[in-house]
C-alpha cells in the first residue's frame, strides 16, 4: 500500500514517468527567454543508496536528465515520495547552487497553512559544507556551500493545483580569503548569504507546471579579528549592504503554447528539406540536441522529423517529411 501511495505521487504530483520529456521556458530578469528539456530517464525503487537516508521498504525514485541548449549544460537530478514529502530537485539549472540541495516541495496529505522543513536532508545534512569545486576568492583553498535551516508552505490548494512558498531557501558559500582591516585587524572567513524567495505550482495529472524565485536577498558577512587584543578578540561580525534582486521564473511549455509562441513567416521558409532562415535563429531536436545556428539568410538542409526552431520572437515546432 505504501508502495503504491509513493508511485501514485510521483505520478499524478510529479509527473514523472519513464521516458517522457517536457519542456520548460526559463525567463531571466532583464534577459531573453531560453529552454530547457527534462527527460525521466530512469524510474524505479530506491532503498537511499548513495545518500545519508535508507529506505526499508525501499520507495520509488525519478532520475531526471535537464539539457539545457542555450548554456550548453546537462545535469541529472532526482526526485522522490517518503511517505510523507515529495522531494523535488528545485530544478536545478536556475542557479549552480542548487545542484547541491534536494527541496521538500510537497507534503502529504495537503493542508493549507501547513509548513514544513524545506531542505531534504538525504543529499546533505543542515550546515554540511559542500565543496563546490571553485575558488572564487583565488587563495588557492577551494570554497564550499552549506544550506541553513529554511521552510515551505502550502499557500494554496484547491485539489487540482497546489502552490508552495519556501521562504526563504537559504544558502551560505564560505570562502576563506583574509584582508586588512584598519591598523589591528584582520578580515577573514567571509560568507556570501543568499536567500532565495520560491514559489512551486503543481498541477495533478502533469506535475511543476512554474517555479519562480520571486526575489533574492544577498549580502556577505566577515569575521573581524582584532589582533591589538590579548587574546585576539574574534567575536565582531562586519555585514556589508543587504541587496536584492528580481531573479527568474520557469514555466512548463505544452506543445500547443509552444506552436504559437511566434508566427512563421517573417522568420523562414521551409521548402522541401530546405530551410532558410529571413531571422537569426536556432534550430534544436526535440531531446534538446543543437542541429544549427543561422544568420538571416542562411540555409540548412534538414532530414526527416521534428525540429524545434528558436528565435527571439518565441520558439516554432516545424516537422520536415
Amino acid at each position: 500500500m505504501l508502495l503504491f501511495l509513493q508511485a501514485l505521487v510521483l505520478d499524478t504530483w510529479g509527473g514523472y514517468h519513464v521516458g517522457e520529456s517536457r519542456w520548460y521556458e526559463f525567463l531571466e530578469d532583464g534577459g531573453l527567454p531560453y529552454y530547457v528539456l527534462d527527460t525521466v530517464v530512469y524510474y524505479g525503487s530506491w532503498d537511499g543508496s548513495g545518500s545519508k537516508c535508507s529506505f526499508f521498504p525501499s520507495i520509488e525514485k525519478a532520475d531526471l536528465m535537464m539539457v539545457d541548449t542555450a548554456h550548453s549544460l546537462t545535469e541529472i537530478q532526482v526526485a522522490y515520495f517518503d511517505g510523507t514529502y515529495m522531494v523535488d530537485f528545485g530544478h536545478a539549472l536556475l542557479t549552480p547552487y542548487f545542484l547541491y540541495a534536494t527541496i521538500r516541495t510537497l507534503k502529504i496529505p495537503f493542508v493549507v497553512g501547513d509548513t514544513w522543513p524545506a531542505v531534504d536532508t538525504c543529499q546533505a545534512a543542515l550546515r554540511e559544507r559542500i565543496p563546490l569545486g571553485i575558488d572564487e576568492d583565488m587563495d588557492g583553498i577551494v570554497d564550499s556551500v552549506y544550506f541553513d535551516t529554511s521552510y515551505a508552505t502550502l499557500f494554496y490548494y484547491d485539489g487540482n493545483e497546489a502552490r508552495v512558498r519556501v521562504s526563504p531557501l537559504n544558502v551560505i558559500m564560505a570562502y576563506t580569503a583574509s584582508a586588512p582591516y584598519g591598523d589591528t585587524a584582520i578580515a577573514c572567513c567571509g560568507e556570501y548569504v543568499m536567500k532565495y524567495y520560491i514559489t512551486f505550482h503543481y498541477r495533478y495529472n502533469v506535475g511543476l507546471i512554474y517555479m519562480n524565485i520571486d526575489s533574492l536577498l544577498t549580502y556577505r558577512r566577515h569575521l573581524i579579528i582584532d589582533t591589538a587584543e590579548t587574546p585576539w578578540d574574534t567575536t565582531v561580525l562586519e555585514y556589508s549592504p543587504m541587496n536584492y534582486y528580481d531573479f527568474q521564473t520557469m514555466e512548463y511549455i505544452s506543445t500547443s503554447i509552444r506552436e504559437n509562441r511566434m508566427e512563421y513567416n517573417d522568420l523562414f521558409r521551409l521548402r522541401g528539406g530546405v530551410l532558410r532562415s529571413l531571422s537569426d535563429l536556432s534550430i534544436f531536436t526535440p531531446d534538446g540536441r543543437l542541429v544549427a545556428r543561422l544568420w538571416r539568410g542562411q540555409s540548412v538542409h534538414l532530414k526527416p522529423g521534428l525540429y524545434f526552431i528558436r528565435a527571439m520572437k518565441g520558439v516554432a515546432k516545424v516537422m520536415v517529411k
